[in-house]
């Protein structure tokens, strides 16, 4: 079972419609079994999906251990082929919770996605992850084997594109993997590199290939 996080500190770059759009197509065209976590407290996916934020087990459960037993009762399917976990404002208390008292654990969406795959009907989940580091999104990239982050091309996108890299460097340190970015351009420009390699170096290569390329968008994969 693949678990892919849609990533960006920034907001408006498309990650809501591109978690969207690859659930669509892996359903439609690939016949693959697709779950789909909302994992922003604004809801969006959720009432893409449904219209508005049910009366039914949402990701803040998940996060806090108050999940039903069975994965499959604490999910909603959406049509043939796609679950969907739904958020609710509850995640932004959360966000609080974790701040003041550090009380959200960071591996318990992990542990949950471990059942999910041992039941064997979920080919792929994807994680629609809000902007910035929250208790949800965090929680999200520690059970993520691979990461997408839309790129929008404007200076601060790009700065704050290499800051996530650092920030998630961080993160695939703390989950002891080997850290290998593939950077998707016009291109089809790729650096692969160890956690050890992030520097000031390889930053002003990333963006004069970010500036000699200038593509619309940039899909930066990160296999973790």
């Amino acid at each position: 079972m693949r678990t892919i996080a849609i990533e960006n500190l920034k907001g408006g770059v498309g990650k809501t419609v591109t978690t969207i759009s690859l659930a669509h197509i892996l359903v439609e065209e690939y016949r693959k079994s697709i779950l789909v976590v909302d994992c922003d407290g604004q809801c969006n996916l959720t009432r893409f999906y449904l219209g508005q934020v049910p009366d039914a087990p949402t990701l803040a459960e998940v996060l806090t251990g108050a999940h039903e037993p069975y994965w499959q009762d604490n999910v909603l399917s959406v049509r043939p082929g796609l679950w969907l976990l739904p958020a609710s404002q509850e995640l932004y208390r959360l966000d609080l919770a974790a701040i003041r008292r550090g009380t959200s654990s960071l591996t318990v969406l992990r542990d949950f996605l471990e059942a999910v795959a041992e039941d064997g009907e979920v080919d792929v989940v994807l994680f629609d992850c809000p902007p910035g580091f929250t208790a949800a999104s965090t929680a999200a990239l520690m059970a993520a084997g691979e990461i997408i982050v839309p790129v929008l091309m404007d200076g601060f996108s790009v700065i704050i594109f290499l800051v996530l890299i650092y920030l998630l460097s961080k993160i695939i340190i703390e989950k002891n993997n080997l850290l290998i970015f593939h950077l998707h351009l016009a291109k089809k420009y790729a650096v692969i590199l160890d956690k050890t390699v992030i520097n000031k170096t390889l930053t002003t290569v990333i963006i004069n290939e970010f500036i000699n390329t200038l593509p619309k968008f940039i899909l930066f994969i990160a296999k973790i």
